[in-house]
Order: C-alpha cells, then sequence, then structure tokens
C-alpha cells in the first residue's frame, strides 16, 4: 500500500470542494436567469454525456499540444487549480503550449452528471513537464467539470495536484 502525504490530501479535499461549490453556483445562477412573468417556457433535457470519454479526448489533444482543439473545449469562464496556484483559460493554454507530455495512463474514472454539469475524477499515471518543471510520475488524483451550454459541452474547471519536484 503507497502512503499518501496528508498534507496532500488535506489540500485535495478543499480544492475539491472550491470546485464543486464553484460550480454549483455557476449551475444555479444560469437557472436562476429571470424570464418575463407571463412567459411559458419548455426547458430542454441534457442528455447524457459520456464523461470518460470527453476526458480521453482531452488527453489526446494533450498528447498532441493540439491547443486549438483545448480551447475550442474550454469556457470562457475555465479555472484550473494546480499545485503552484490556480489559473484562468488563457493562463491554462499559455502553460499546456510548454507541455511535454509521455506516456500516460488514466484510471478510475467516477462520473456523475447532473443535468448540464458533469464531474470526472480519475487517477492519472504520467510522465509530464511543464514549463521545463518536472512532474512526479506517481499516480495522481485529478478532476474535471464540463458544462453543457447551447448543447455543446464546455471543459470549465479543473484540477492538477500533482506535486512539482
Amino acid at each position: 500500500m503507497s502512503y499518501i502525504n496528508p498534507f496532500k490530501l488535506i489540500i485535495m479535499k478543499k480544492v475539491i470542494t472550491v470546485l464543486i461549490l464553484a460550480v454549483v453556483i455557476v449551475a444555479c445562477t444560469q437557472s436562476a436567469q429571470k424570464e418575463p412573468a407571463n412567459t411559458v417556457t419548455t426547458k430542454k433535457a441534457i442528455a447524457s454525456v459520456d464523461g470518460k470519454q470527453l476526458e480521453q479526448q482531452l488527453w489526446a489533444d494533450f498528447k498532441t499540444v493540439n491547443i486549438e482543439a483545448i480551447a475550442e473545449k474550454m469556457s470562457d469562464s475555465f479555472q484550473s487549480v494546480h499545485q503552484d496556484g490556480a489559473r484562468n483559460k488563457e493562463q491554462e493554454l499559455a502553460l499546456l503550449k510548454n507541455l511535454n507530455l509521455g506516456e500516460y495512463q488514466l484510471t478510475n474514472f467516477e462520473v456523475s452528471q447532473h443535468e448540464n454539469v458533469v464531474v470526472v475524477t480519475y487517477m492519472a499515471t504520467v510522465t509530464e513537464t511543464i514549463d521545463g518543471k518536472v512532474l512526479t510520475k506517481e499516480p495522481c488524483s485529478r478532476m474535471s467539470v464540463w458544462i453543457n451550454t447551447n448543447d455543446d459541452w464546455k471543459w470549465i474547471s479543473h484540477a492538477n495536484l500533482n506535486p512539482l519536484k
């Protein structure tokens, strides 16, 4: 059995809690938009999505450094958190441009969906260098949040707490 640093676990739990709260707030504010009093509306059902497939395609784009495809998938409201801090969409894209991704393995997927929000957690075992910083190859928890807007799934949030060496 591998040792999990309790400090990392505490930080990860706090980050995941903050990300989930952010998603709930975004989802609530979008659904709380006011409509005129005498308007009849019909909510279109959001089809379920394969969150694992969304994430696997994203990683394929990471591997080939397909910045255009990644940017297209990202919400303008995107936020990520890494061991060294938080980033917005532009900052994350700048980081990803300098990503050198080796072989990777994604396992232990857990996917949950509530209406137009999908949360995907998984373990990533990967050799990666970001901005010249080598990250550990140990399996590390990751989380992505996707939101459906206008029948299109957008990547709105990501947590990567893989420690820098």
